[in-house]
């Protein structure tokens, strides 16, 4: 069996994946349970288009993060498949897959070996194919090496699959692409990489401190810097600034922090250049100002800052004589009341734990994050200057955050649309909640729902029956004080029940502590799904409404401890109650 029968794969392979989908729907259809079985085997091991919720999509980015552990959907009576599969296929990244997920669960440092060898062996076809210039086949090919890379150093392997041998397979590659005057993505990419092992081994004072490390990492310090200077000599202000950054971690474990100090002034001086080769919108060179002032600041260069600062507040006046600035709003009307009767007459005649598993499991009141993406990229197409306006936030009544880079400031968008349309899906909502409370649901029916969930634990419940009673007596500063903690705590339930450990070991103290609510939602990302994971991180954290820590701290303002809220809760312990 040769290479030419691996085929080539983008980072979500959707050729692949269909094939096993239709394989699927053809075994169900015909009742062959082995053949259904086995292609779900297969599905289990590729990155996901889609994913109903709270599904993992990106399946080899968890693995990366989650090294040497066994993925969620992956079972250990499936091994003599893969096994029989690994022996089969000729295909190097279905080996490395199937041997990576028989040393998760065998601890068989052989198929570790393997999987090593494959990802190495996959990422070098890649190039040699040129298989990497085509759709998002550099991400897999930098994907192969870096997981090869952080398996081997996070086993400690020997040579041939020590991370020395894999950086000097990585760098022949980047030599080679070098040679032949690659400047763009795939190189760039697979620096990168190299780039962020360069900074994890910059703390690895044995592995530092080798020789050939420092030979590798000096040869591809001097393929960044060349490619950033072409770049530089384009004007290609956004390449030079990228090659710039990876070519800092390159420069600090081979010449020391002073270098890679210099290598962060250019890159200040990238910003201000490019402000200064600007014509047009004095908006957009402001943002590129305040972008090298902000590192001019991190650098402690004053005369630059003080030079930097001046600029910002020419431009910044010019903006606001020449009419640059300019707020657009628009007026709508929402159909409430047809809203709250339509989906209250589909109530009728349903019992009242019916009627709270449709409210738990629907999912129709939260917004969609991607569709919130496209309409913000439909705004930015129309009122693009909007997003290049630097942005302050505010935390009562004072600054606490400046965004002035473009990327940052549109994620900034899409989280402001974001909670824009869960307020207005709130408003309808509760008022459904209001007439299901009223006619369909008492508090008895909702606290017997609450109490069958594994995951909330018997002292939560008693503590949530108190905060519903509150609720139902329109005391609702009470309830709400109740509510709001307790979401934390059965999210510490529901990742007991999957599994993970809610708490985290802290280095300082030498013990453990239990995870705050940012931490808790990030690992249970996977089980809530992206849009209701969102919808929690834009009404409880710092990233939106703030709500927990309002709460819990004292300084709530009076007037939002309203029934509106205190329904969004009961809704929000609703869903959690039923993943």
């Amino acid at each position: 069996m040769g290479q030419n029968e691996t085929a080539p794969e983008d980072d979500y392979p959707i050729e692949k994946a269909m094939k096993y989908a239709k394989e699927a729907r053809e075994a169900e259809s015909q009742g062959d349970i082995e053949r259904l079985t086995n292609a779900k085997r297969e599905l289990n091991l590729l990155n996901r288009i889609i994913g109903t919720r709270g599904q993992v999509t990106n399946i080899w980015k968890w693995c990366l993060e989650h090294l040497n552990e066994p993925f969620s959907e992956w079972h250990k009576e499936d091994l003599d498949y893969y096994k029989k599969r690994y022996a089969e296929t000729s295909d190097l990244l279905d080996k490395a897959r199937y041997a990576y997920v028989i040393w998760t669960f065998e601890r068989d440092i052989d198929f570790a070996k393997k999987a090593i060898m494959h990802f190495l062996d996959c990422g070098n076809l890649y190039f040699s194919t040129g298989w990497y210039k085509n759709g998002t086949k550099f991400l897999v090919m930098g994907f192969c090496f870096e997981f090869a890379a952080r398996l081997s150093l996070s086993l400690r392997m020997k040579a041939p699959f020590d991370i020395i041998a894999i950086l000097q397979r990585m760098s022949a590659i980047l030599a080679k692409m070098g040679s032949e005057h690659v400047t763009g993505r795939g190189i760039y990419d697979l620096l990168e990489v190299a780039a962020r092992i360069a900074q994890d081994l910059y703390d690895k004072q044995e592995l530092r401190e080798l020789k050939q490390v420092e030979q590798v990492f000096l040869q591809l310090l001097t393929i960044a810097e060349k490619i950033g200077e072409e770049w530089h000599q384009k004007k290609e202000f956004h390449w030079y600034q990228s090659y710039l950054s990876i070519s800092m971690p390159l420069a600090k474990i081979t010449k020391g922090p002073e270098k890679a100090r210099e290598l962060k002034v250019k890159l200040a001086d990238s910003w201000f250049e490019d402000a200064e080769s600007r014509t047009g919108s004095n908006i957009v060179k402001v943002a590129l100002y305040e972008g090298a002032l902000k590192i001019y600041s991190e650098l402690g260069l004053a005369d630059r800052m003080k030079e930097t600062r001046k600029r910002i507040k020419e431009y910044s006046e010019r903006a606001v004589k020449e009419g640059e600035f300019k707020e657009i709003s628009e007026r709508i009307s929402i159909p409430v009341e047809q809203i709250v009767s339509s989906v209250t007459r589909e109530l009728v005649g349903k019992a009242p734990q019916e009627i709270l598993d449709q409210i738990a499991r629907d999912m129709t009141f939260i917004p969609k994050k991607r569709q919130v993406i496209q309409t913000v990229e439909e705004i930015r197409k129309n009122a693009p200057i909007s997003f290049i306006v630097p942005i302050t936030l505010f935390e009562r009544e004072l600054p606490i955050k400046k965004i002035t880079d473009e990327k940052e400031i549109f994620e900034y968008k899409v989280k402001e649309q974001f909670g824009l349309e869960s307020q207005i899906k709130r408003k309808i909502f509760s008022q459904i909640l209001n007439e299901v409370f009223a006619i369909f649901v008492d508090k008895g029916d909702l606290i017997a729902f609450l109490r069958n969930s594994k995951n909330i634990s018997n002292n939560s419940m008693q503590i949530l029956e108190k905060g519903i009673e509150h609720h139902f007596r329109h005391e609702y500063v009470a309830a709400i004080h109740i509510f709001v903690p307790q979401i934390e705590e059965i999210l510490r339930r529901l990742l007991e029940n999957r599994g993970i450990p809610p708490t985290k070991y802290e280095p300082l103290e030498k013990g453990l502590e239990e995870k705050l609510l940012g931490g808790l939602l990030k690992e249970a990302g996977q089980f809530l799904g992206e849009d209701f994971a969102e919808y929690l991180d834009m009404l409880l954290t710092p990233n939106g409404e703030n709500i927990r820590n309002k709460v819990c701290h004292g300084w709530m303002e009076l007037g939002r401890f309203n029934q509106e809220l205190s329904n969004q809760l009961i809704d929000i312990h609703l869903k959690l109650c039923v993943l």
